[in-house]
């Protein structure tokens, strides 16, 4: 059986007056990618794509080296577009990312809306999905766009999905059934995150 893993960046550094698209993995975050890497070697992954975003990219080059290949960056994968949007503390970003996901089609946060940012997302996973249709494919990204994605494929609310992806974590997607996707979270409990991460 082969697999498409989505994976969500591991905690990054935050930095309030940066866009939270700018932000690079944390000590911490680096550590806990690496862990990661050691909890994916139970779906074997043999291709990593991640979005260009710093947390992401430094993410999957991380799992990457653990698994003796290199990662490559791919455009659409980033994050919902929000670099406009001020730092936010963590229950007024939690709040805002709700929103966000439960009127999908209005822009009541950032530069896009949730629909928006499904359609580029998910046009970009397919692309990948095609091009690697052979090989376990993990693929780097964010919170928000992968609950968007995973929520196409089971009906499950997106904030439901979001809720439940910790830094980092993964929703493993075998091919042969695309609905019967599968949470790996080492953290049931993640620190809340201001921003947008």
């Amino acid at each position: 059986m082969s697999y498409l893993i989505l994976v969500k960046h591991a905690m990054p550094e935050i930095a309030e007056g940066v866009p939270s698209a700018q932000w690079h993995l944390s000590s911490d975050g680096r550590q806990a990618a690496a862990a990661f890497a050691q909890i994916l070697e139970a779906y074997a992954p043999t291709r990593i794509f991640s979005s260009h975003e710093p947390k992401a990219r430094e993410t999957a080059e991380i799992i990457a080296r653990h698994f003796g290949l290199l990662s490559q960056s791919r455009d659409g994968l980033e994050e919902h577009h929000r670099h406009t949007v001020p730092f936010l503390a963590a229950g007024s970003f939690e709040a805002a990312v709700r929103g966000c996901l439960e009127k999908p089609s209005d822009r009541v946060f950032g530069e896009e809306t949730a629909d928006e940012a499904a359609v580029r997302f998910h046009s970009a996973v397919d692309a990948i999905d095609m091009e690697a249709s052979d090989d376990n494919v993990a693929v780097v990204a964010h919170g928000t766009v992968i609950s968007l994605y995973v929520s196409s494929l089971t009906g499950i609310a997106p904030f439901t999905v979001w809720e439940q992806l910790g830094l980092p974590s993964c929703v493993v997607i075998p091919r042969a059934d695309r609905t019967c996707v599968k949470i790996v979270n080492p953290d049931p409990t993640p620190p809340p995150l201001g921003g947008g991460a």
